[in-house]
C-alpha cells in the first residue's frame, strides 16, 4: 500500500498525513479553523524544515541527531516566535511555568556553599542539585537540609563515593 504524498522537496516526499496531522493540531489547539490558508501554511513550514534538513544533510551534518534535533528545535522556537506564543502552547504545553533548578558545584567551604545557595533561591531558583563527594557529602546534606528543608534538592554523585545509603539516613534527599 503506498503512502498518499501531498508534496515533494527536491525529491523527498512529504505525506499527506503528516500535513493533516499538523492541521489537527492547529485547529485542535484553536489557532484557527480548518481551511485552505491553514493548509497552505502548514506547507509552507514543512518546506522550510524539509529544505533546512536536506542542507545540513548535505553539509554533512545532518546524519548526527544532536544536529536533527538542534535543527527541529530551533524551526519550533521560530514558528513560536513569529505567531508570538510560547513554545510550550506551541508544541500542546499546559502549563504556564516550570520550577527551575540550578546546579552548583563543589565550593571551598560550607559556609560559602550556603551563601551561593541563598543568592540561587533568591534569584528565583526551586530546585537545587548539589555535587557531593567523600568528605563533602553528609555534613553539608546536613546543614542544607537544617536551613532549607523545603527547597527541592537533588544529588550528584559522579564524584563517586558512599552517598547512596547515607542519603536515605540523613531524609529528604533525593538521589
Amino acid at each position: 500500500m503506498s503512502v498518499p504524498i501531498s508534496l515533494t522537496v527536491n525529491g523527498k516526499a512529504i505525506p499527506a498525513s503528516k500535513i493533516e496531522l499538523l492541521v489537527k493540531q492547529e485547529v485542535a489547539q484553536g489557532k484557527q479553523p480548518d481551511s485552505p490558508q491553514l493548509r497552505d501554511a502548514v506547507k509552507r513550514n514543512l518546506v522550510v524544515r524539509e529544505v533546512l534538513i536536506q542542507e545540513a544533510d548535505k553539509q554533512g551534518f545532518g546524519t548526527r541527531p544532536e544536529v536533527k534535533a538542534a535543527l527541529e528545535n530551533a524551526i519550533w522556537d521560530l514558528e513560536a516566535q513569529r505567531d508570538g506564543i510560547s513554545l510550550s502552547k506551541l508544541i500542546g504545553g499546559v502549563q504556564e511555568s516550570i520550577a527551575c533548578g540550578v546546579s552548583l558545584g563543589i565550593q571551598p567551604s560550607i559556609a560559602e556553599l550556603l551563601n551561593v545557595i541563598d543568592r540561587e533561591l533568591a534569584a528565583g531558583y526551586q530546585r537545587i542539585k548539589l555535587k557531593v563527594k567523600p568528605g563533602w557529602d553528609l555534613e553539608v546534606l546536613k546543614r542544607v537540609r537544617e536551613r532549607w528543608y523545603a527547597a527541592g534538592r537533588i544529588l550528584d554523585g559522579t564524584q563517586g563515593g558512599r552517598l547512596v545509603g547515607a542519603c536515605r539516613d540523613q531524609g529528604g534527599a533525593r538521589q
